[in-house]
């Protein structure tokens, strides 16, 4: 919606409308409803949002909520990002109950009472050790997501039934990671837990105030001492934990742009951990007050043990210069920017390197560094080499223009990490949101193999965040956001890993949302997929996990999750799956709902196991 369009003053009886033909939040419709013409607190709160706010959510693009999809986040949620989150810059000078009203004005939902954390295990949990893990996001360096030894055969996957449930306290950051019978998982309140893996009872928590999405358990000998719990936040900073005991054993400043965060879990290997940022400048670009643009993504060296910086590499090499000097018109102009990596690394040790891929340009200079694929040395972070997926200027046009309404330049990003295939020869797999998969030869500088069309793409995929490999296959997942009839958001693609041929297209069922039939209720599939031995468990933003049979794609068990579900520690709220993968550890499948997701968070993590 754009900044110059008639005033929400005017508006507030189309957001009513809206509320009430989603079919969601009825009381909050019918309190809006009775309330149409704006009362002086409120049109109070609408000169603070027009203020602070509203360039960037009038316009929204990309990950940006709009103001619509504000309605429909709590007003927590919104107090956090505006206190210590992505926004905190934006409320800079503002008094807590300041931020806490406008909070409560822009959210039609309740201000629910926050949940406690588990009860502590005791002595009898204490021992409790899981025979396998899931200790990163993407289960291993190679980031396959395939699980060999699930715990779980494929034809008892129908019979899976919930085992217990966990209302994250804060609501849903991101995915956990499960060690040695310990499951690790970021709160949205600040907090790391560490909780007992087959019951959800609480061993330790870490209070770090921050936002983290998850985090990385390495063991000795990846770490070179202690097994270690390491993370990175939205100030910049990465920390290390005693994963037995959740005790600090060192926090370190690695970045200090302001618009900087870390969204993808740590990388650990040979006593380093590599830490990437992310940036927030992204939507700002489009705002004609901001001194745009000087943000980059980056990978951090950090010794494991000392917590000492080894080496930092910026994705974009040049360093920001003035290209445009400040005028009546506006501020200064700065250039190149971009390049964030959001998505983790690759870790390559045959080859002593390791993979990031790169998000968009934030300037029309096209950076070299951003939408790529960059080798760098372990040891050195020198790079190796680098591919840049762009096309043509004229193609890029042509192509945003049979999109539609789009931000052209975020098409073209990397939309997922590097997946290495070791086959009979070593293949580097990732996919873009344009809707490609590449298939890049690590020993020819990363030269084309084969590529595959398999989406039609968008600021939202396309691919996005990650794919999985069992060996004969590799797993796509189908996003295609805002797809226009007859085509439609969806589907999960089986490949060749070797040629890229389609093996089978699983095609999602239509969209049926717990919530109701709104414009949050789409089959969009863009979080990473998991493989077991036979079945392939693939999300969607329908709030749905599913299981489908490696061999055909067909559906052998799937569960609704964007309900409300008892849980031990009260009552969780399940959502859209957006952005992070279902973990599958010793017989239990674990599934994060309501994460990274705007238009409908929540903070439910589902565990579930075959019903005895």
């Amino acid at each position: 919606m754009p900044a110059s369009s008639i005033s929400y003053a005017a508006k507030s009886s189309i957001f009513v409308a809206v509320l009430l033909s989603l079919s969601f939040a009825a009381d909050a419709a019918e309190d809006h409803a009775a309330h149409q013409a704006l009362s002086p607190k409120q049109l109070a709160q609408e000169a603070v949002y027009a203020e602070r706010c509203s360039t960037c959510h009038d316009a929204a693009t990309g990950r940006t909520p709009s103001r619509t999809a504000l309605l429909f986040v709590t007003p927590r949620i919104i107090e956090r990002a505006l206190t210590r989150g992505a926004m905190a810059p934006m409320a800079d000078g503002m008094t807590g109950e300041q931020i806490h009203a406008l909070a409560m004005h822009l959210s039609a939902l309740p201000d629910r009472a926050p949940v406690s954390v588990p009860d502590a295990c005791g002595n009898k949990f204490a021992a409790s050790k899981g025979s396998n893990s899931w200790p990163s996001t993407s289960l291993n360096s190679d980031n396959t997501r395939f699980q060999p030894a699930a715990g779980i055969a494929a034809e008892d996957i129908a019979n899976l039934d919930l085992a217990w449930v966990l209302a994250i306290p804060g609501g849903a950051a991101g995915s956990p990671v499960i060690h040695a019978g310990t499951l690790y998982i970021s709160s949205g309140d600040g907090r790391i837990l560490a909780l007992d893996a087959s019951t959800g009872c609480k061993r330790w928590e870490y209070e770090h105030g921050r936002i983290v999405r998850t985090l990385t358990v390495a063991p000795p000998k990846a770490t070179g001492g202690a097994a270690l719990a390491v993370f990175a936040d939205d100030t910049g900073h990465g920390y290390a934990l005693d994963a037995k005991t959740g005790q600090l054993r060192w926090k370190t400043a690695v970045e200090d742009h302001p618009l900087n965060r870390a969204t993808g879990a740590p990388a650990v290997h040979d006593g380093l951990v590599f830490v990437t940022m992310s940036s927030i400048e992204d939507p700002l670009t489009h705002d004609p007050r901001h001194t745009c643009c000087t943000s980059r993504g980056s990978v951090t060296a950090i010794d494991a043990q000392s917590g000492e910086i080894a080496w930092k590499q910026f994705t974009v090499a040049d360093a920001p210069r003035e290209v445009a000097a400040a005028s009546e018109s506006g501020p200064a102009r700065f250039s190149p920017a971009g390049g964030s990596i959001y998505t983790p690394l690759a870790i390559d040790a045959k080859r002593g390197l390791l993979y990031a891929t790169t998000a968009e340009a934030y300037t029309d200079e096209d950076a070299i560094g951003a939408y790529s694929v960059i080798a760098m040395e372990m040891k050195t972070g020198a790079r190796r080499w680098e591919r840049q997926f762009l096309p043509e200027p004229e193609a890029r046009d042509a192509e945003c223009a049979a999109i539609g309404d789009t931000d052209c330049r975020n098409v073209f990003s990397m939309g997922t990490s590097v997946l290495i295939h070791r086959g009979e020869r070593d293949l580097l797999l990732v996919g873009q949101k344009w809707g490609f998969i590449y298939a890049l030869d690590p020993d020819d500088r990363g030269a084309t193999v084969w590529s595959r069309r398999v989406a039609r793409g968008g600021d939202m995929g396309g691919i996005m965040y990650g794919l999985a490999d069992d060996g004969e296959r590799v797993y796509v997942p189908i996003s295609d956001m805002y797809a226009k009839a007859p085509e439609r958001p969806g589907d999960l693609v089986a490949l060749s890993p070797t040629d890229g041929s389609v093996i089978w297209r699983a095609r999602q069922p239509n969209a049926v949302c717990s919530w109701g039939s709104d414009a949050s209720c789409v089959g969009a599939q863009s979080a990473a997929p998991t493989a077991i031995p036979g079945v392939v468990f693939a999300t969607s933003w329908d709030g749905f996990v599913r299981a489908h049979a490696s061999d055909s794609g067909a559906i052998v068990w799937q569960f609704d999750t964007g309900r409300k579900f008892p849980a031990i520690n009260g009552h969780a709220q399940g959502g859209q799956i957006a952005a992070y993968p279902v973990q599958v550890v010793d017989g239990y499948v674990y599934v994060t709902s309501g994460a990274s997701s705007q238009a409908r968070p929540g903070n439910a993590l589902l565990v579930f196991r075959v019903a005895d």
